[in-house]
């Protein structure tokens, strides 16, 4: 793309041509600003999606631009950006999907006496060492917090601590963008980090986790397994793009698929390189065939499943990389009935050896974790909604305390939101969500779906005064709504842009809405009105209740059918890990959401007539997906008989006679009784999956005749006082020589030096099991393993 003021003019124009109550707002805001200002203003709107077009406040978007002159002021590197990079990597206001918040200046504002008189490279460590003082890992729901309230909750998981580093690198000058593997070939799982461009080239980082050099991260040996790295660059021709980041991070290749029906080459089809993940068949690339019929990727060194269409007629495979690089699809009909694969990730080729302990390093990072304790000190002692809102507590008190609503009320609204939204939600917000009616409908129905604010994932504003003024004659009903909307608002095109929800205020104001976000605005409008509405949780679609208690789906619908799924005797699934039933809408197969249900026996789901693919998943101990896929036509009640993939761990265990260095390791293990040796670094990202997975199992685990030894430095950490209560039998020793770790490393054969280190020993000495680092789903295979010993 070219950045010149008449190119970016023309994409702002182009963009912004499709909002005129937008545009004409923006238009005369700019009118008495300066050039340069108002340059930078046209390239954020040029490449803005609807989302933040209709939603976005413009005094915010300025924020963005006054704060990145402010930087390019300060900071001497600036200037010496190209433009190809400085638009979308520093200017750039959207990270990802993220809530956006006012916080460019004051990122710069905080940021600037760590990085003044500094390098790029290091500013950029000096940045990532203010996070990590500021916010650390924690697992978490799928919003994506905003920069300042990832700041006031001092935790995020990857993509919130990715989001801030990127924001606080772009606030002082340096391009920065959030990378992602959106899933894991090798476990149940994504991770996002940190790129920055530095001296003419890209380098990466840990989000919120310093190092004291560019390209080192605990993920650099699990990045080498995966089979796509990608960024959104909201750049180019369009109004964004994905960008392929693959190649440092692994030995990638190209994937060349040619498509054909009746032997001759397809052009126009649709293809879709996939890996299963959480047991659905996941998306990681869609290409469109050229006149030749052929599309592309550059993927990792491992298994893919290749699934292409043209009208009516598909065709599905299994592509080892390893294998080969070029691969005809003849289309088909119909998909296979029946589908039975092993998807064998990569293998570790980082090559990552172990740095020497750099003492400055320790200790900025023991500075860090000082300057983080005590900004919790605030509200770390807080209890229940205080506790959930951290560095928001006052918002919730002054709500509690202040509002000028009924005690129970004002905690019958709090119970309904989740445990994130008490940290970015304010009070005006929450008085404004009390203003409805409960009418004659019941306590629940009022509470669950008219005064709860949160619809989908959507930012909580202060919307519901604003959306009835609106409309000042109101509405008689929701059908009353949903014909008003029918008629009145302008469907938009989600421009392959559809993960994060705009604000419904603004939709309603301008009248437009992205075809996506028909459902939840919605609802919003619904419960503005105080009649009850929802998005059904299998589908995400939006109903509304009549007086008679009856859910009305705001799309017609045929009389459900019945989809009886019969497991074998002594299996149990898990839905979303080792199952889904995917539901075929024109376009694709969309993963049905059942939370929280284990498939045991049978179980029946009433669906609408159509196409469906099941898919069952186990997860082999090497990281394999061993998967068996079902396409069925159901236009009728049917019982279908599935098994999930035979489990292969036995097969897979080692017989490794260790030789044990002296020390507490040798002495704890007793013969003839099995032991899990696990070296830990509590608080980091890895070992933190690990640890809580083995609280949630730790049931289990007791039940198994098993010593647990937890070697860690920090045996006094938060997680591992949990788990020493969950596990009273597990022995955690404080410290351990390095060269007992080596000699494990090096006698099993696994070679990922970041902790965590997991080897099972059996009852006469020989280890049979380990893994390293990263591996979503670990306890549950200790577990396994453990009790194929016994």
């Amino acid at each position: 793309m070219e950045y010149s003021n008449a190119a970016i003019l023309a994409q702002y124009e182009k963009n912004m041509a499709q909002y005129p109550l937008v545009k004409g707002e923006v238009d005369a805001f700019l009118g008495q600003q300066e050039e340069t200002f108002c340059l930078y203003m046209r390239y954020l709107y040029g490449h803005m999606a609807a989302q933040d077009v209709l939603s976005a406040e413009i005094s915010v978007m300025a924020g963005y631009a006054r704060a990145t002159l402010d930087a390019a002021e300060k900071m001497d590197y600036v200037n010496s950006i190209p433009a190809e990079i400085f638009f979308p990597y520093v200017l750039q206001h959207r990270v990802n999907t993220e809530c956006l918040d006012d916080s460019r200046g004051y990122l710069l504002e905080q940021l600037l006496p760590f990085v003044a008189g500094k390098t790029m490279e290091q500013a950029a460590l000096a940045v990532n060492y203010w996070c990590y003082a500021h916010a650390t890992y924690t697992p978490a729901d799928d919003r994506t917090l905003g920069p300042l309230a990832v700041l006031r909750r001092t935790l995020g998981r990857c993509g919130e601590e990715s989001v801030l580093a990127v924001a606080a690198l772009r606030s002082v000058g340096i391009p920065a963008r959030q990378v992602y593997c959106p899933r894991w070939s090798h476990c149940d799982d994504n991770h996002a980090w940190v790129e920055v461009w530095i001296d003419g080239a890209w380098h990466y980082m840990g989000a919120c986790e310093p190092e004291p050099t560019l390209d080192r991260g605990w993920f650099t040996a699990a990045a080498s397994r995966a089979m796509l790295v990608d960024t959104k660059c909201w750049a180019g021709d369009g109004l964004y793009e994905t960008v392929n980041c693959l190649a440092p991070y692994t030995p990638a290749r190209r994937l060349t698929v040619r498509v054909t029906r009746d032997g001759e080459p397809v052009a126009g089809a649709i293809v879709k390189f996939q890996i299963v993940n959480y047991s659905e068949a996941y998306t990681l690339w869609k290409a469109v065939t050229d006149v030749t019929g052929h599309a592309g990727i550059q993927t990792g060194a491992g298994d893919l499943l290749v699934y292409a269409r043209f009208g009516e007629k598909a065709a599905l495979r299994k592509v080892d990389l390893r294998q080969e690089t070029a691969v005809t699809l003849p289309l088909e009909k119909e998909l296979p009935a029946r589908l039975a694969v092993d998807l064998v990730p990569p293998v570790d080729s980082s090559g990552e050896v172990p740095h020497a302990p750099d003492a400055r390093h320790t200790h900025r990072l023991q500075l860090c974790q000082a300057h983080l304790a005590a900004k919790r000190e605030d509200f770390e002692e807080k209890t229940d909604y205080f506790a959930m809102a951290a560095g928001n507590w006052r918002e919730i008190r002054d709500f509690l305390e202040e509002a000028p609503y009924p005690r129970p009320l004002k905690e019958q609204l709090l119970s309904t939101l989740r445990e994130k939204d008490f940290v970015d939600i304010t009070r005006q917000s929450l008085e404004d969500a009390l203003s409805v009616c409960r009418g004659a409908y019941p306590e629940d129905v009022f509470r669950d779906f008219i005064l709860a604010p949160r619809i989908a994932d959507e930012m909580l504003l202060p919307r519901r005064s604003k959306i009835r003024a609106l409309f000042p004659e109101g509405f008689s009903g929701a059908a009353e709504i949903l014909a008003w909307m029918r008629a009145n608002l302008e469907i938009l095109p989600d421009q392959g842009v559809s993960q994060f929800y705009p604000d419904a205020y603004g939709c309603l104001r301008c009248r437009q809405v992205p075809a996506f976000a028909f459902d939840m605005v919605f609802v919003a409008l619904c419960r503005a009105f105080s009649f009850p509405a929802r998005l059904e949780t299998a589908t995400g679609q939006a109903q509304w209740l009549d007086a008679d208690g009856l859910w009305h789906p705001i799309r017609p619908q045929e009389k459900p059918v019945c989809l009886t799924l019969r497991l074998p005797v002594g299996q149990k699934a898990h839905y979303g890990q080792q199952l889904t039933i995917g539901a075929w809408d024109g376009q694709d197969y969309v993963t049905l959401k059942c939370p929280d249900l284990v498939l045991e026996g049978q179980h029946t789901f009433f669906l609408q007539p159509g196409r469906y693919r099941i898919t069952a998943t186990t997860r082999q101990i090497d990281g394999t997906a061993s998967v068996a896929m079902e396409h069925i036509s159901l236009f009728a009640d049917a019982t279908l008989e599935i098994s999930l993939p035979a489990d292969q761990t036995a097969g897979k265990l080692k017989q490794v006679a260790l030789s044990l260095p002296a020390g507490p390791v040798k002495q704890l293990w007793q013969p003839g009784k099995n032991m899990i040796l696990i070296f830990a670094d509590p608080g980091s990202e890895p070992t933190e999956h690990l640890l809580r997975e083995m609280l949630e199992f730790a049931p289990a685990l007791r039940q198994e005749s098993c010593r647990i030894l937890l070697v860690t430095a920090q045996a006094s950490h938060p997680t591992v006082a949990l788990l020493r209560q969950a596990l009273p039998e597990a022995v955690v020793f404080q410290g351990e020589d390095p060269a007992v770790l080596a000699a494990l490393h090096l006698q099993m054969r696994v070679g990922d030096l970041r902790l965590p280190f997991v080897v099972c020993l059996d009852g006469v000495g020989r280890g049979v099991y380990a893994d390293a680092n990263y591996r979503i789903g670990l306890a549950k295979t200790l577990l396994d393993v453990q009790k194929l010993l016994r």
